[in-house]
């Protein structure tokens, strides 16, 4: 666990200094640069900051899961399961009866995109704390290595 300890603090070190660098500073500038359009450079900078933060959620539970897909892989498919099946899917349905127009987009951008992260971030959560108290009671051991 303590490489993926490591790798979380490591991408809390570098995540939030760029996050903030990017939404406050650097975000429209660059996209100007690339597209060399007002419009275009507004447009994601509004994209960036409707979900820009959700992607600090991505980077831990990224590296939380890695603690699951190392030790327990068939959590990991589980966590990966109830993450699409409580979130994506029912999105996945919605979307498509909602009606979304040209004023609502940006808001359900933001919600299913962002709340994607923020939601499957809570699910691993969930399973890393679930695969740590069962480790230390004794309910479940750690999977077993198969090396090349």
């Amino acid at each position: 666990m303590r490489p993926a300890l490591l790798s979380t603090f490591a991408v809390l070190a570098i995540e939030i200094p760029l996050f903030l660098i990017l939404t406050f500073a650097a975000v429209r500038p660059f996209a100007l640069y690339l597209s060399g359009d007002q419009g275009v450079a507004d447009v994601v900078r509004h994209m960036w900051r409707t979900i820009d933060w959700c992607y600090i959620f991505y980077a831990i539970s990224t590296q939380a899961s890695t603690i699951l897909l190392a030790t327990r892989p068939e959590l990991y498919w589980w966590k990966s399961f109830a993450s699409n099946l409580g979130w994506d899917l029912p999105w996945a349905i919605a979307i498509s009866r909602i009606g979304i127009t040209e004023a609502t987009a940006w808001k359900f951008h933001a919600v299913v995109f962002g709340g994607s992260l923020v939601w499957s971030s809570g699910v691993t959560a969930v399973f890393v704390g679930w695969w740590w108290w069962s480790l230390r009671r004794g309910k479940t051991t750690l999977g077993r290595w198969v090396g090349t």
